[in-house]
């Protein structure tokens, strides 16, 4: 056996020596044809895969001897005698990192990188360019690997500090894209390029953990600018901006590090917040950065502040396309705080021009307001916006337009009066009495609020009329009304079932949306009944019945007490929603109820129970079975009254007195 052989056998472990022996003989052929400046087309086995088998392959005898042949090492063996110093230096690297050598690590991978591309340059002056791309593109893969391990959580205790760790790493990333680039490795160069942004995300993360923000902020900041430079489409550059700016935001409110730095820190969150296309944000920071120059005793920087935030705020709603009148009023409110500013400085050109836009924008302001008021059928936000449109244009110096304004309020309130009177008069006509009666005691406050209190008093004794008429109770029961009722009257064993029924699913009937189930939708509004008030208690054997709530088919219900029922009936009482008498299917009890609860009401099979209305010889009188689901006949649909409330206190006090 020669030396070669015992050198081979000696470092070299594990079985199939023969793959192994092959990748180390491969890999010398590419050292002797970089030394001959010949072509390794010929060399069948690719460098990387050799290498890598050679990694997998060293003994511990073997990465001792290689490691001694590479980052300054003085020794002299068959690895320096066969191998470039490049695949030395890259495979050493590796093995740095399996022995947990931290200190040989970015050594072996820097002189790996350096050795490549001066092969890789060799190649190019000597026209062999597969060879160099092959060699730049190790090289990226040094540089990247230096990168990689210039953080602490691979070698914890053995990392340099902060900054110097994030300047090695960032230096790597950049020289590992610079080369895959030559290689000709778009995806990879690219790949190192998101590295680099991670890098500087990274370094935010340590400035944050020390709580140096500002910082962190301007790593961020740094982040987002690379990232854009190689991706300028991608909205991720925008959302790396976001963070920054939230930094600096974060920054600004620290009232302990002085108005100085605040006033610094809320320019930079409006600079970044306008970079990452946040108006609203960005003008937030400006107005905090005119306020925070006032307040540190700076006026000519507080008015030039107040300018650009007006400027900021006046282009976007300039292209917004339905302006705000509010903002407007903030833009005018800031030019004018700049004018005065000016003017306490002796800066009479300048105010003068922020005077005009101030004035300007004001006028703006009025406009909006006014159209906001003249599209309004509540006279009440017509007036707010009217009294707002006259502040306007009082500020602006237009004091007779702002008066003609308010006396614009009297005429909203007359029309509205007007409608609504005029509205009353239809329900009356149509029958619908409840609605009338609150009609016009809308149409009287508006005529109140108008100065008009005679015309308030004649509409005042139409709503006594038409409410007289809504709630006048007939004085006998609808017998068919009350016999299909208490044809469904539940024995106790059905009654526990249905009040088990409602405490399971309580907390979706007494939701805003009330409870779907299947066809219909069943509300519970408070868990309360809506005339007696009684509170729901599954402990309670109160029985509980349902009453339609609307016209349409299917319709929509509502919980109340047996009680409410019966007195409604008893007294001949209009449907406390609808406003009219009451039929045989506006209420269910008993199997009808459970089975509209359950949901079976489909699945269930009709039965009529004993001593039911309309029951001939033949029917069966055994036990109690299940009533057909109520007949509704067709009717017009009619709309609930708009005061719901007040309708049901009255019904109330009329079913109880």
């Amino acid at each position: 056996m020669g030396a070669l052989e015992r050198f081979l056998d000696r470092v070299l472990t594990g079985g199939n020596k023969a793959a192994k022996v092959a990748a180390f003989m491969a890999l010398a052929l590419y050292a002797r044809a970089g030394q001959a400046q010949k072509t390794t087309q010929f060399i069948p086995l690719e460098r990387a895969s050799a290498q890598m088998t050679l990694i997998n392959a060293l003994s511990a005898t073997g990465q001792t001897d290689l490691l001694q042949t590479v980052a300054g090492g003085s020794g002299i063996n068959e690895f320096s005698e066969f191998l470039a110093e490049h695949d030395r230096a890259l495979i050493a690297g590796y093995v740095s990192i399996n022995r947990k050598e931290s200190v040989n690590v970015a050594r072996c991978f820097a002189q790996a990188a350096e050795a490549y591309e001066t092969y890789a340059e060799a190649c190019q002056r000597l026209g062999l360019e597969d060879q160099a791309k092959a060699a730049y593109k190790l090289a990226g893969h040094a540089y990247t690997e230096i990168a990689r391990y210039a953080w602490p959580e691979h070698f914890r205790g053995e990392a340099a500090e902060t900054t110097n760790r994030h300047a090695q790493s960032t230096y790597a990333y950049q020289s590992a894209k610079i080369a895959f680039e030559k290689a000709g490795s778009g995806s990879w160069a690219k790949h190192a390029h998101g590295k680099i942004v991670d890098s500087y995300v990274r370094l935010a993360k340590e400035h944050l953990n020390r709580r140096q923000d500002l910082l962190a902020g301007r790593a961020l900041e740094d982040a987002a600018a690379i990232h854009s430079k190689i991706n300028p489409q991608s909205e991720m550059a925008t959302e790396l901006l976001k963070s920054p700016a939230k930094v600096y935001d974060n920054v600004a409110h620290n009232k302990a590090l002085g108005l100085a730095a605040v006033i610094d820190a809320f320019r930079n969150a409006a600079r970044v917040y306008a970079l990452a296309q946040e108006p609203d944000l960005a003008a937030n920071a400006l107005r905090s950065v005119a306020k925070a120059c006032a307040a540190e005793n700076q006026p000519g920087q507080a008015a030039d502040a107040w300018v650009t935030y007006a400027d900021a705020v006046l282009k976007r709603e300039r292209a917004a396309p339905d302006p705000s009148a509010t903002k407007y009023g903030w833009i005018a409110d800031a030019y004018a705080a700049a004018a005065d500013l000016y003017t306490a400085l002796g800066l009479d050109a300048q105010a003068d021009a922020a005077r005009e836009q101030a004035n300007a924008a004001y006028l703006t302001a009025a406009n909006l307001y006014v159209r906001r008021a003249e599209h309004s059928r509540s006279p009440e936000i017509a007036e707010i916006a009217y009294k707002d449109a006259a502040d306007a244009l009082k500020k602006a110096g237009l004091h007779v337009q702002a008066t003609a304004v308010l006396e614009r309020i009297t005429v909203a309130y007359q029309t509205a009066a007007a409608r609504q009177a005029s509205d009353g008069g239809r329900a009356s006509e149509a029958g619908d009495h409840e609605r009338a009666a609150y009609h016009y005691e809308e149409a009287a406050e508006y005529f109140r609020r108008a100065g008009l209190p005679d015309e308030g008093e004649r509409v005042m004794v139409l709503m006594g009329r038409a409410q007289a008429e809504a709630y006048k109770p007939v004085r006998s029961a609808d017998p068919v009304v009350r016999d299909a009722f208490n044809a469904q009257k539940p024995d106790e064993t059905l009654n526990r079932l249905i009040i088990n029924v409602i405490a399971e699913h309580e907390s979706d009937l007494s939701a805003e949306t009330g409870f779907k189930i299947g066809k219909h939708r069943i509300y519970f509004n408070l868990s309360s009944c809506p005339v007696t008030l009684v509170t729901f208690d599954v402990k309670q054997d109160v029985e509980w019945c349902l009453i339609r709530k609307n016209n349409e088919d299917p319709p929509s219900w509502d919980l109340m007490t047996v009680e409410a029922a019966e007195n409604m009936i008893k007294f001949g009482t209009n449907h406390i929603v609808l406003g009219r008498p009451l039929r045989p299917g506006d209420l269910l009890r008993g199997q009808s109820a459970y089975d509209l609860l359950t949901d079976a009401e489909a699945k269930a099979e009709p039965r009529v129970d004993a001593g039911s209305v309309g029951a001939g010889a033949g029917a069966r009188q055994a036990g109690p079975e299940r009533l057909p689901a109520p007949v509704v006949p067709h009717v017009r649909p009619i709309a609930a009254p708009t005061n719901l409330f007040t309708s049901l206190i009255s019904r109330v006090r009329q079913i109880f007195s």
